[in-house]
């Protein structure tokens, strides 16, 4: 009797530090969140300013809103009455009558082919109007084409070109053809041409190695931000154009997005910050 005691007294035991292992290992795993991007800050290497960015997002987690650190500040619209174009209104830092309208027309040329339509504005503008609607207090619209672009993606939405003009002068412009490997682009050819002769003028190479963590940039709506980084999944660690190279090391939170990213180039190093928020 007493052997059977004790034999049911070690199963419990064991069963008991059995369900009590479950529980300390589920403790210990980190809960699914879903974050998305909501603030930048920090320096870059190819800018003399300060970067602090702010995104929000509407009910549909697209992007709404962008305020910079120059007191600019960037709305994108989704809705106006025509369907046809994605508004994206880049306003000036000190006057909210003026700035820049890019007209995202998506896929309208074929599956494969995003194009945009720049213009400058001054005067009122209303972007629940139709397509081109720039108005000042009288009704006349003012605004000056200045440069368009055209997103060229293959089957799987990879970017394999990006053409622009060059504002604002309309006699070059500029086409950039990129090389994936898996889904990270790893070489962009960025050729710059006269327009009316399309004689090259220039031209270099920059390659790019990865990391296997999650970018935080892919696939955001951030005009100002180049396509190699918002069309890519993963994090830069390399990046290589001449004799010039850049090295990146980061700091990744729970859900491995980076929180903090150091570039370093010829003996300096500049740091870049990520806040995210559940949503």
């Amino acid at each position: 009797m007493q052997t059977i005691f004790k034999t049911v007294v070690r199963l419990l035991v064991l069963t008991l530090l059995y369900i009590g292992g479950i529980r300390c290992s589920k403790t210990d795993q980190v809960e699914p969140v879903r974050l998305r991007l909501k603030q930048v800050d920090g320096v870059l290497a190819d800018s003399p300013f300060r970067i602090h960015t702010i995104y929000t997002y509407d009910s549909l987690n697209r992007l709404s809103t962008i305020a910079r650190a120059d007191s600019s500040f960037t709305t994108i619209s989704y809705s106006n009455p025509d369907k046809q174009y994605i508004f994206y209104v880049d306003y000036s830092s000190n006057d909210r009558t003026r700035g820049a309208l890019t007209l995202i027309d998506p896929y309208k040329l074929d599956q494969n082919t995003i194009r945009g339509l720049q213009y400058y504005f001054g005067g009122k503008f209303n972007p629940e109007a139709t397509t081109t609607s720039l108005y000042n207090g009288t009704g006349i619209a003012l605004k000056t084409h200045f440069n368009d672009f055209i997103y060229s993606l293959d089957t799987s939405k990879h970017l394999i070109q990006y053409s622009s003009f060059i504002p604002p002068r309309h006699d070059i412009y500029s086409q950039s053809d990129y090389v994936y490997t898996k889904d990270n682009i790893t070489l962009a050819t960025n050729t710059y041409f006269v327009v009316y002769t399309n004689q090259v003028r220039s031209k270099n190479e920059i390659s790019y190695v990865y990391d296997t963590n999650t970018n935080p940039l892919s696939g955001l709506f951030d005009l100002s931000i180049d396509p190699e980084f918002r069309f890519s999944q993963n994090n830069v660690i390399k990046k290589s154009q001449n004799n010039l190279i850049s090295n990146y090391t980061y700091v990744y939170n729970q859900q491995g997005l980076p929180v903090k990213r150091t570039e370093s180039r010829n003996g300096n190093t500049y740091v870049m910050n990520y806040t995210y928020e559940e949503y």
